[in-house]
């Protein structure tokens, strides 16, 4: 495993034996073969870190699903804006720029739905009831 700053990545690698080419995790465990060619290793190898990336998105979606079904239902942006502008205006902006920051890190992720993450993650910020 690598560390790279917060994000800890798993190695996988492609090893040639004798039979062929296997797809191998960093512990050794075996993610696929024998291929006859290191391009089908490759491609077996691309298919793991897609399946994996998946798994983590999903993982991610069910929790958001998950803290959307116990917030109030009048959750999104066009209802908390209304509740917003009754009150202080500066928790007003600050929502807006959290909310805006939230929404682009999120797109940028290819994260699901990106409103909902972004509306969660600025109302986290305010600290909104």
């Amino acid at each position: 495993m690598t560390n790279t700053g917060r994000q800890i990545t798993k190695i996988a690698i492609i090893r040639q034996r004798s039979d062929g080419y296997y797809v191998l995790s960093e512990s050794g465990k075996n993610l696929g073969g024998p291929y006859k060619t290191r391009a089908e290793a490759k491609k077996r190898l691309d298919q793991v870190e897609m399946f994996k990336h998946m798994k983590k998105q999903k993982k991610r979606s069910d929790a958001l699903y998950f803290l959307l079904s116990l917030a109030d239902t009048d959750a999104s942006y066009s209802a908390t804006m209304r509740k917003l502008r009754k009150g202080d205006k500066n928790k007003l902006r600050q929502f807006q720029q959290a909310f805006k920051k939230s929404f682009d890190d999120a797109y940028c992720q290819g994260l699901e739905p990106v409103e909902n993450i972004a509306l969660l993650a600025a109302l986290k910020k305010i600290d909104h009831e």
